[in-house]
């Protein structure tokens, strides 16, 4: 079955589950909206905006049913996100919103590409940058998260571990280069960590090295001081409330 095969089909499941509910909207986003080729490291990201900020438990039901569906449709881990018109002002990183805009099928329900340049367009550059520098904190936490479990005695399988570590260092790059509009590598320079640049994706060979695992784990330490140093040149900023 190719791409447009299983977003048909994923369509017409999502018109079972949902039906015509007006408050609901699904979104295909990422590479497979790209219409990019899957591999065994990707997963399928998909959005279901509920246009209230009370959320009926029913659509929990409805979403994990969804879920379900989609998986054995694409034979893929899938990425859902449920959002409300807060979570859109509030947890939803703004350097994400144009991926959301640019690459993005709709599923079923109404085109939420409006609501999202609306939300876009009241974020000011100062805004933009701190908001992807709270992105990088965030990514960092659990990223340190998984270093961990690579670093202790495992298990001989950690594929999983291993792929998300490149998705949130990925994640983490491309808020460094939102911030300071360089390239990954021009950015770690400009930011003075040239030494010790980091080459995505991480190989399998790499992460099964304690000692390169505590080089990434510093690294990235390093790059987020020197982050909130290159952004208190254009003005405070406060840690302590975000």
């Amino acid at each position: 079955m190719n791409n447009l095969a299983r977003i048909k089909k994923l369509t017409g499941c999502a018109k079972q589950i949902f039906g015509d509910d007006p408050l609901v909207s699904v979104c295909l986003i990422g590479s497979m909206a790209r219409n990019e080729t899957g591999t065994s490291e990707s997963d399928v990201d998909l959005i279901i905006f509920v246009g209230s900020n009370l959320i009926d438990p029913k659509y929990f039901m409805l979403t994990s049913k969804f879920r379900r569906k989609a998986k054995s449709i694409f034979k893929m881990p899938i990425s859902l996100q449920v959002i409300t018109p807060l979570d859109l002002q509030t947890i939803i990183a703004p350097t994400l919103l144009p991926g959301y805009i640019r690459d993005r099928v709709i599923i079923l329900g109404a085109d939420i590409r409006d609501k999202l340049r609306e939300q876009l367009v009241k974020y000011t550059p100062r805004e933009k940058n701190l908001a992807s520098l709270k992105r990088i904190l965030f990514e960092r936490y659990h990223l340190r998260e998984l270093l961990t479990i690579l670093a202790l005695p495992r298990r001989s399988d950690t594929t999983k571990e291993e792929t998300l570590i490149n998705k949130r260092a990925m994640f983490i790059m491309k808020e460094l280069s939102s911030i300071t509009g360089l390239a990954p590598d021009r950015a770690l320079k400009r930011l003075g960590l040239n030494n010790c640049a980091l080459k995505l994706p991480i190989s399998r060979r790499d992460l099964k090295s304690r000692k390169f695992i505590s080089a990434v784990s510093r690294l990235v330490d390093q790059l987020v001081l020197a982050l909130i140093n290159y952004l208190r040149r254009n003005g405070s900023i406060s840690l302590d409330v975000w």
